[in-house]
């Protein structure tokens, strides 16, 4: 998994900030324009050496201060990077205004949402000082501070949202599946039946191969070694996250490249009898395009599909979508759930409770702890959804966090990860399907059926 890109607004004002070499040392000028270019050509820890060089010699060049922090930040140190951000501001107060954004966004990543807030409203607050009265990057920040802005008043009420995830993680347990589930490979986007003794998955062993559907089933609590499911679903191409109607016996997941797929990737069903699979096939009607289509979940009845599409009628990256299904079985014109859920940014891999209330999804665009966080969104009297809340720092962490699936009874999660301690290779380029054990929620749930839910799925052949 790669990191997240530099900001371009970021690196733009790396390459051009204005700064004053004439009374600096002039070794430590040389450092410093190293660090630049190692910045931008994203080797880091490199940079992140030659600022720290450029700050020992001249400890008064709060740039070099800020390259320690941007480095760190980009390699998910978040307290070091706010070690050095600190420093400039009390250092310099009036180096840099975008900082105090940046101060803000590195507090709620480690979840000390009143803080964040506190330096959020002091970079709003200093919107009402002159440009020129930070020092020389005033001007040159203009940019970066007009996305931020974009962003505060969000990030604001994540935060205040996120102040009652205590009440929500209260007592949470994480667990990996273990390797009866988890390879070397990639093993990503878990389905479970409702008696949570059947496990699908999608599994990639490496850059070069495909995507297929794994399965695994449940015995006292051991998951049996992971098989794939037969070639009616897999194939030659990619296979990817699927979703079960809760009476287990109709699927649908996603199909790429195949020669009948419309666009990059589709949304496929399949129906399931007994041991065997059958009727594989597109879905019928309005969701799928000459776009990408992807990661479907089904509501508990099987009336409403939420998927992810990239699609230009979208608010930007790839978004989260819903169609209904109508009378004669084919899917309506699908709606896009709005700025609440979808941002500039990617939104994908959505879950629907049982009960149609909460809907789960993970998000680069909302304000979030690492790469890819996940988040939940209630439904409010009125039918809306409302805003988006972080699962919080013991489900997501500064690494990517994707696929949530929640148990009938609203007490247990399990979700991808590549954090490290996973059964893939020791640096994390493995997502390894990991379990979360959910008590005390911060919402009283319902997670019945609609309508009742025949037996769990018969093992597929």
């Amino acid at each position: 998994m790669e990191m997240k890109q530099v900001p371009l607004a970021m690196l733009l004002w790396f390459c051009t900030a204005t700064l004053v070499f004439a009374q600096h040392n002039p070794l430590a000028t040389e450092y410093y324009q190293t660090g630049e270019s190692a910045l931008l050509q994203k080797d880091y820890k490199k940079a992140l050496r030659r600022f720290q060089q450029a700050a020992a010699l001249q400890p008064d060049l709060m740039a070099a201060e800020r390259g320690i922090g941007l480095c760190y930040e980009l390699l998910k140190d978040y307290p070091a990077a706010l070690t050095h951000y600190l420093k400039i501001v009390e250092t310099a107060p009036k180096f840099s205004r975008a900082l105090y954004y940046q101060i803000g966004e590195i507090y709620f990543k480690l979840g000390l949402y009143n803080k964040a807030v506190a330096y959020f409203d002091q970079f709003r607050r200093m919107q009402l000082m002159e440009d020129i009265s930070f020092t020389v990057n005033g001007e040159k920040e203009r940019v970066l501070e007009d996305q931020f802005l974009e962003k505060l008043e969000g990030n604001i009420r994540a935060c205040q949202i996120s102040m009652d995830t205590s009440k929500f993680n209260q007592n949470v347990r994480i667990a990996n599946l273990g390797s009866g589930i988890n390879s070397r490979s990639d093993d990503y986007f878990p389905f479970l039946s409702n008696n949570q003794e059947l496990l699908f998955f999608t599994r990639r062993r490496n850059m070069e191969s495909d995507e297929n559907l794994f399965f695994s089933t449940s015995q006292n609590g051991y998951w049996h070694e992971a098989r794939p499911v037969n070639n009616l679903l897999n194939s030659a191409f990619n296979e990817g996250m699927s979703t079960l109607v809760r009476n287990g016996r109709h699927m649908y997941f996603t199909a790429c490249n195949r020669p009948e797929v419309r666009g990059p990737c589709d949304i496929w069903e399949a129906d399931l009898e007994k041991e065997e699979i059958k009727r594989v096939a597109a879905l019928e009607g309005n969701p799928n395009t000459d776009q990408w289509e992807s990661q479907a979940a089904i509501s508990c009845d099987g009336s409403t599909l939420f998927f992810a599409s990239n699609r230009p009628e979208g608010q930007g990256g790839t978004d989260i979508w819903t169609s209904n299904k109508l009378p004669g079985g084919e899917w309506s014109n699908p709606v896009n759930l709005g700025p609440q859920i979808n941002t500039p940014l990617d939104e994908e891999a959505p879950f629907i409770s049982n009960d149609g209330t909460a809907l789960y999804f993970s998000s680069t665009g909302h304000l979030g702890i690492g790469d890819q966080d996940i988040f939940v969104s209630f439904k409010d009297q009125h039918g809306n959804w409302t805003t988006p809340m972080n699962l919080g720092p013991k489900i997501n962490t500064p690494h990517r966090e994707l696929g949530f699936y929640l148990s009938a009874d609203g007490k247990t999660g399990y979700f991808a990860s590549d954090r490290p301690g996973g059964w893939g290779a020791w640096i994390s380029t493995a997502w390894n399907c990991t379990k979360s054990f959910i008590a005390n929620p911060s919402r009283t749930l319902n997670f019945r059926c609609a309508t009742p839910a025949p037996a769990s799925p018969s093992l597929p052949g």
